[in-house]
């Protein structure tokens, strides 16, 4: 019980880094989309960046939202909430975000007139949301056996993907389909709660240092990954998997020792780390931005637009689009930021899903 107490006054002072990491996120996302549903010209080495940050987005946000989901799990254990209203809290975050989700799909869907089979698809948040529900009690667990049943987790997910792809199993097949099919995706989900479980034990009364031991580890899978990805690129996807793992734990490391131990702060990092607490929301609103642009861009400028912009149309029209969401969200935060996803979770949930109320 006292180790529990310990971790709870811990865990009273957000991570920063988690918050920053999260608004990068938001940033690779926000960019790729731009590049894909607004331009129709290859870049060469520019086009090649933007994707590449890009792929990032999606397993980043898996693996940040499996951190903050074991960290809210301990915080309500440590609360000394029942099992059964802690399960109850998770079933309705689930739900809502799913629900939430797969409406938005539908709406997306309906816009652009696409068929009823491309719509309804594996998306991140719904990868979330399964994931939640499924990984829950695990967290219940003794930490060795924890751990084991990650890591082993891990392990199966892998083997599973390359068994259905093999086989073709078409009752299971489900479950690789789609844009971030559940499986392998939610192994991000899993790579999040292993960080969010040693996060927990290492956070004590202020940031440790011990705890960037993650950058050596990053670097380390970074660079099995830079001398296998030849050899295993074609087995179950692998290779990415390791590279995004090891990227994470490099940019955590930096971002942690930044923020959390050294206190850095100015006016870029602080817009980050709002973006990151109001990452659903952002997610839902450059989709908005970008379903306007495609309908206003053709009558402003339609030859422009029917060959597709070029870099620097590309750049400007970004720099513009960031300029304007960091202005509406500075007005926003004057009211609470009314009828975003945190606070309809707020409302519904009565908590959020990151801790403590979003600041400016």
């Amino acid at each position: 019980m006292i180790k529990y107490e310990l971790r709870q006054i811990t865990m009273k002072e957000r991570m920063k880094s988690i918050d920053i990491l999260r608004g990068l996120t938001i940033v690779f996302m926000i960019q790729f989309h731009f590049y894909i549903f607004w331009t129709k010209q290859n870049y060469g080495f520019i086009g090649e960046i933007i994707f590449f940050f890009g792929s990032l987005a999606a397993p980043f946000f898996l693996i940040i939202s499996g951190i903050s989901f074991f960290i809210l799990i301990d915080k309500r254990r440590c609360s000394g909430i029942t099992k059964s209203k802690v399960l109850l809290e998770v079933i309705k975050r689930a739900l809502f975000i799913f629900t939430l989700s797969t409406l938005c799909q539908l709406l997306f869907g309906f816009i652009f007139s696409m068929h009823i089979s491309s719509i309804i698809y594996w998306s991140v948040f719904q990868v979330i949301a399964f994931s939640m529900l499924i990984f829950f009690i695990i967290h219940f667990l003794k930490r060795n056996l924890r751990i084991f049943l990650y890591l082993l987790l891990l392990f199966l997910i892998f083997l599973i993907n390359y068994a259905i792809l093999l086989f073709k199993n078409e009752i299971l097949y489900t479950l690789v389909e789609g844009t971030f099919p559940f499986i392998p995706w939610a192994n991000c989900f899993i790579f999040g709660l292993i960080i969010g479980d040693l996060l927990i034990n290492s956070f004590k009364d202020r940031p440790n240092r011990k705890l960037l031991i993650t950058l050596p580890i990053g670097i380390m899978t970074f660079s099995i990954w830079l001398l296998l990805a030849n050899g295993i690129s074609n087995l179950i996807n692998i290779s990415f998997f390791i590279m995004v793992f090891g990227i994470f734990l490099i940019l955590f490391s930096v971002c942690y020792f930044s923020l959390d131990v050294k206190k850095l702060n100015f006016p870029l990092l602080r817009t980050l780390i709002c973006w990151g607490k109001l990452s659903f929301s952002i997610y839902y609103i450059q989709f908005a931005i970008i379903v306007g642009g495609i309908i206003i861009f053709p009558l402003l400028m339609s030859e422009l637009y029917l060959f597709g912009f070029s870099v620097y149309h590309y750049i400007i029209i970004l720099l513009i689009s960031f300029l304007a969401l960091g202005l509406f969200i500075k007005l926003w935060h004057k009211f609470d930021y009314i009828l975003g996803i945190e606070w309809l979770m707020n409302k519904l949930i009565h908590k959020s899903m990151f801790s403590g109320k979003i600041k400016k």
